[in-house]
This record gives structure tokens, C-alpha cells and sequence, in this order.
């Protein structure tokens, strides 16, 4: 009986962390480890993981100094770049250097230069009315004419309230941009670009705010920074001085080819909000709003799979006693 039960729990792990992975393994002394690694999908495959908790900068980064392209009123300091309580915080002060009323922070990760990817992060805007929070797609051979930008800021006269972002997308010749306007400034929000060969979107709180068809095809690095003097942004209230643009963590993975993923279209999307800009992208969906048809299946695959399992398990232990004595 006993060879029985242990086929039986052996058969019924098998089965459970078969359709439901990754199982808890046990560490050395006994222990769940805790530990949900970094997995990929059919499409991408994972890279680049930091949650900012240690006290140097990830190897693949390097924090900006000098003035870069641009007419900001800002200048990147290394010491504008730090990390603390576990996140990743660049900084924007008033402080003359180099002929600039205003220091900044940014960090560029020019050790992930690749040819597509997606990149995943969380992120709170610097809330200081003036201040540009944005982060960029840049070409390794560090010219501007085909970057990507998500760039968003505090709307002037509402500082803490309300901000602006805009999304630009430059390939070859040409570029596309769309803003997006309302977006809450109090707090941290998830934000993720996709860039393949099929083109471009940007999500903001899974829910699509961008999507272009076209997409550079050069390898490109991703950037973070903060700046200030933008043509929209404006400059800083003094008072509101120093501000921060605060990274929690971030995501980066290689695209994955072969993957037949489309960009959504317009009949099966929704919007986040509705931009100012001319643009050629068209907004898209929640795709959490409702289970897939394959997300169905699973769930009735799933509940196959266990009435198997509890058939097995009564006849390898035999009926329950209490009913074999009932009978």
C-alpha cells in the first residue's frame, strides 16, 4: 500500500507542475527557494533584469556627463544619478555648470545595443512642473535620426496633478508621434515598448497608447533621463527644486524571431486617451479585458487533467473506508 501512495503523489506532482509551472523547488536544507524566475514567451526571450537594490550601477549602464544632443537648459552630472531605497533616481537641481543654470541626471545602458527588443519598466515622473522624464531608443552610432522617445512631464499650471507624454518614433527618413494627455503624475506606473520588425507600440498600464508599422532597423541602446528647457516642457518652478524621476525596475528582452505576432488594429482596440498630435499610429486594446479562446481551453484542459488525476489517486488507494463500510 504504501509503494501505492508514493506512485500515486508522485504520478499527481507530475501532472500539477506539468500544467502549472514553475513548481517551488526545494533549496538546500529543505526550504522554498521563493525565487519566480525571469521567464520568456513565444515571442521574446528575457536579457536584462534590475531592480535597482544594490548599491553600484548595472555593468551594462553608464551614468551621462556632459550636455548631449539638444537645446536644454540642463547638464547630465554622474552625481545626479543614484541609487537608494532600492530604485533608481535621477535627479534634476538648480546648479550652474558649464554655462547651464540647471544639473541633471540620465543613464545610458549602451551594454544592451540590439536589433529589436521589448523593455519593460515602472516608473514615477519627476512631478515638478518643467522637469522632462523620458526615455529613448538610441541608435550606437549615437545619432538622433532614428530614436525612440517616451518622454512625459508635468502640464504647465498643474504641477502634481495632471502630465503630458508623448511618444515619437523616427525610422530612416521619416517619424511618427502621438500624445497623450491626462496622465495621473502621483505615483508609479508600468510602461513598455515593443519594437519588432512588424513596428512599434508603447503601453502604458498594459493598455496600448501607441503603434506605428514601421520600425528602425539599426541596433539601439535604452536610455533614462531627466531634463528640463524642452520646447514643451518649459523650466521649473525654483520651489519645486530638487525633483526626481524614480525607476523601480526594469525589463529588457531580445526579440525572438519566427513569433507571427501582428500589431493590433483599430477594430480591436481600445485607447488610453485621446492625443493632439497628426499621427499615423492607431491606438489599441486592454488585451486583459477579456480570456483569450486558447486562455478558455486551458482552463477545460486543466479540468480534464485533474478528474484523471482524482480517478487514479481513488483506484490506487482503493475506496475510502468509510464507504467501503457503508456498503
Amino acid at each position: 500500500m504504501r509503494s501505492r501512495r508514493v506512485v500515486a503523489a508522485v504520478f499527481v506532482g507530475a501532472i500539477v507542475c506539468g500544467i502549472a509551472p514553475p513548481c517551488p523547488v526545494l533549496a538546500a536544507g529543505g526550504s522554498l527557494t521563493g525565487v519566480i524566475p525571469l521567464t520568456g514567451s513565444r515571442d521574446w526571450a528575457p536579457v536584462f533584469a534590475s531592480d535597482f537594490s544594490g548599491m553600484m550601477l548595472p555593468a551594462v549602464c553608464q551614468a551621462y556627463n556632459g550636455s548631449r544632443s539638444g537645446q536644454t537648459a540642463a547638464t547630465f552630472r554622474p552625481d545626479e544619478v543614484q541609487l537608494s531605497g532600492g530604485m533608481l533616481r535621477l535627479s534634476l537641481r538648480r546648479r550652474d555648470f558649464a554655462d547651464r543654470p540647471y544639473t541633471a541626471g540620465g543613464l545610458g545602458c549602451t551594454g544592451l545595443a540590439q536589433r529589436y527588443g521589448k523593455y519593460v519598466y515602472r516608473a514615477r515622473v519627476a512631478p515638478a512642473s518643467g522637469a522632462d522624464s523620458f526615455v529613448t531608443l538610441m541608435p550606437d552610432d549615437d545619432l538622433t535620426t532614428e530614436t525612440t522617445l517616451v518622454e512625459a512631464f508635468s502640464e504647465p499650471g498643474r504641477p502634481s496633478t495632471s502630465a503630458r507624454a508623448h511618444v515619437s518614433n523616427a525610422y530612416g527618413e521619416g517619424s511618427v508621434r502621438k500624445d497623450i494627455h491626462g496622465l495621473p503624475v502621483d505615483g508609479f506606473h508600468e510602461y513598455q515598448i515593443e519594437w519588432s520588425p512588424n513596428g512599434l507600440r508603447v503601453l502604458i498600464d498594459r493598455r496600448l497608447a501607441f503603434v506605428d508599422s514601421n520600425a528602425s532597423a539599426k541596433y539601439r541602446w535604452p536610455g533614462f533621463a531627466v531634463s528640463t528647457d524642452g520646447q514643451e516642457s518649459g523650466l521649473p518652478n525654483q520651489d519645486d527644486l530638487p525633483t526626481e524621476f524614480l525607476i523601480d525596475w526594469v525589463r529588457v528582452y531580445a526579440y525572438a524571431p519566427g513569433s507571427g505576432d501582428e500589431i493590433p488594429t483599430t477594430e480591436d482596440s481600445e485607447a488610453v486617451s485621446e492625443g493632439s498630435g497628426s499621427s499615423s499610429s492607431q491606438t489599441a486594446s486592454d488585451s486583459d479585458s477579456h480570456p483569450s479562446a486558447s486562455t478558455v481551453l486551458a482552463v477545460i484542459a486543466i479540468g480534464l487533467v485533474l478528474s484523471v488525476v482524482i480517478v487514479f489517486v481513488i483506484v490506487a488507494f482503493g475506496l475510502p473506508t468509510r464507504l467501503r463500510r457503508g456498503r
